[in-house]
């Protein structure tokens, strides 16, 4: 009799249990490096805050027609290198950069705060929508909100909050 009322238990369990939120889908931009419609050679200062800690790094930001790439810099040391083709993500990284720094994630979060707003809504995947007012940039996943960018006139500062992902990125440019 106990093993059953266990069993009837553990039965009731699995089909009451709450069951974890659907990971979203892959977002990732697979924009060509060319769709940006300018070649670009900034420097930056970029600060990531993660659950109320900041992290300041520096990056060297060179899009042409052929490709993107970065230069993650650090402590006066290059940690890493990141380049997109059009075809294929490459990433170069030192041991101190968490395997979680991929170049699909940092290019993608490139592509959302500075390609045009038809070259990103043309290149989002399936169930997302961007939006767009003047100096702000909306995707939303199902209704939800997902990402947003802010930027002043000459892009010089962005903010790019990923929400489904719990960190911003705060931008700052100048020409390289």
């Amino acid at each position: 009799m106990r093993a059953a009322f266990l069993s009837a238990l553990a039965l009731t369990a699995c089909v009451t249990a709450p069951r974890p939120a659907p990971e979203p889908p892959p977002f990732v931009l697979r924009l060509t490096p060319a769709s940006l419609g300018r070649e670009v050679s900034l420097s930056q200062r970029i600060t990531l805050v993660r659950e109320g800690a900041r992290q300041s790094f520096d990056a060297l930001l060179e899009v042409d027609a052929s490709a993107v790439r970065v230069a993650l810099l650090g402590a006066g040391q290059t940690l890493g290198s990141l380049t997109w083709d059009g075809e294929r993500f490459t990433r170069k990284a030192s041991a101190f950069v968490p395997q979680a720094v991929t170049a699909e994630r940092i290019i993608t979060d490139i592509e959302l705060a500075f390609w045009p707003e038809d070259a990103v809504r043309a290149g989002l995947p399936e169930g997302f929508a961007l939006t767009e007012r003047e100096g702000r940039r909306e995707l939303s996943l199902g209704g939800e909100p997902f990402a947003t960018v802010t930027w002043d006139a000459g892009h010089r500062r962005v903010v790019l909050t990923q929400h489904r992902f719990g960190y911003v990125l705060e931008i700052e440019s100048v020409d390289a």
